[in-house]
C-alpha cells in the first residue's frame, strides 16, 4: 500500500506530511493544555487550607513475641469481647421481648381458654 502525501509505504514507519500535521497539532494541544495546569496549580494550592495539630509524644505500644501467653491474652481478650457483644444483643433485644409477651399473653391465655371450654363442652356432650 502506498502513501498518497510522501511517495513511501505506509508500512515502512514514516509519517506523511498531513499525518506530520496532525501530530503537531495533538501535541501542540497538549502542552497547552499541560502549561495551563501547570499555570493554575500554584495559585490554588497557596490559597489550600492545612490543619495542623500538635499533642505531647505518646508512649509506644509494648510489643510482645509471638507464642503460648500471647495466644492466651488473645484469646481472653476475644472471649470477653464476645462476652460484652452478647449482652449487648441481650440488652437491645429485652425491650421488645418485653412488649411481644405483653402483646401475646392475652391472646394466648384466650386460645387456651377457648381450648379447654370446647374439650369440656365436648366431653360433656359425650356423656349424655
Amino acid at each position: 500500500m502506498r502513501s498518497t502525501h510522501d511517495g513511501e509505504h505506509s508500512s515502512g514507519g514514516r509519517i506523511g506530511a498531513g499525518g506530520r500535521v496532525a501530530s503537531q497539532s495533538i501535541t501542540a494541544t497538549g502542552d497547552a493544555l499541560y502549561a495551563s495546569v501547570t499555570a493554575r496549580v500554584p495559585a490554588e494550592v497557596a490559597f489550600s487550607t492545612l490543619t495542623v495539630s500538635v499533642s505531647p509524644r505518646s508512649e509506644a505500644l509494648a510489643w510482645s513475641p509471638p507464642g503460648f501467653m500471647a495466644g492466651l491474652e488473645s484469646g481472653w481478650s476475644a472471649l470477653l469481647s464476645a462476652i460484652a457483644g452478647a449482652v449487648t444483643a441481650a440488652g437491645f433485644v429485652l425491650p421488645f421481648a418485653a412488649i411481644a409477651l405483653v402483646i401475646m399473653l392475652p391472646i394466648v391465655a384466650l386460645a387456651i381458654w377457648l381450648s379447654r371450654r370446647r374439650r369440656a363442652s365436648a366431653q360433656g356432650g359425650q356423656q349424655r
